[in-house]
């Protein structure tokens, strides 16, 4: 269930910690158990991002701030520190590399760049929008892209995102951008053929990467497939709450089909 409630949650439990370390934009750069966490200064939305970022190494996060230890020991600027300390949740201090690309898809005769198209498929009371009308949110992540993002929503479908390709006779293989920040799912997409058979993918787990993740037409094993029509997932992946699926939200950060 998408509750208007939920999207204050984590924002008011990380503000509170956000304002006993980082006072003023003119300090020098904040520290948390010798992190620098200076690149969320700034940024009014870098308390949400922080909450974000996951604590997985190749989602290259830097440290990731929760509401439960808000309730367990955010008391004061030490006390977090040590809880991030022994909990392990600060994982390094620099961002890793992505183990996948993450520039700009661009169009060229055997590449070509699709755009999401998402749409709203379902209603009643576990399908409600967000605080502010809609049913998923855009923003940048945390590399700059365009984004859009949604929660997981269980067994029912609200939110449906879509993407046409180019139905050739050739094999091709197709790419999904994932965000870096806002994209914590794990989902399969379905796709139809030129001749109006579907298909599913393997499972893409974005928890586990982000940028460019080449997908797996055939869950047998195939990458590429040829005569692909459209492909298409959705946020009633099995998943809840926090759980976010995310996706790129322009041309060149969408869908990369290679031919």
């Amino acid at each position: 269930m998408r509750l208007a409630a939920f999207r204050g949650h984590a924002t008011t439990a990380v503000t509170a910690i956000a304002a006993a370390f980082v006072p003023g934009a003119a300090h020098a750069a904040p520290t948390v158990a010798g992190i620098d966490v200076s690149a969320f200064q700034g940024d009014v939305n870098w308390p949400v991002q922080a909450a974000e970022i996951s604590t997985n190494p190749e989602k290259g996060s830097t440290v990731m701030l929760t509401t439960r230890f808000v309730a367990k020991c955010a008391t004061s600027i030490a006390a977090f520190a040590v809880a991030l300390v022994c909990t392990g949740t600060v994982t390094h201090a620099t961002p890793l590399a992505p183990q996948n690309d993450t520039g700009a898809c661009v169009n060229l005769s055997n590449q070509f760049c699709r755009t999401a198209s998402p749409q709203v498929v379902g209603n009643g009371p576990n399908c409600t929008p967000f605080a502010d009308g809609n049913y998923w949110e855009t923003k940048n992540d945390l590399l700059g892209h365009p984004i859009a993002w949604t929660y997981a929503n269980g067994s029912t479908p609200c939110v449906r995102v879509n993407f046409t390709a180019r139905a050739l006779p050739n094999a091709c293989t197709f790419w999904l951008y994932v965000p870096q920040g806002n994209a914590t799912a794990t989902f399969t997409l379905g796709w139809s053929d030129s001749g109006g058979g579907r298909h599913t993918t393997a499972a893409v787990n974005e928890n586990s990467t982000f940028g460019w993740s080449e997908l797996t037409m055939n869950p047998g094993g195939n990458r590429g497939a040829a005569n692909v029509a459209s492909l298409f997932f959705q946020d009633n992946n099995g998943q809840h709450f926090p759980t976010e699926l995310g996706w790129g939200n322009n041309n060149g950060f969408g869908l990369k089909q290679d031919c």
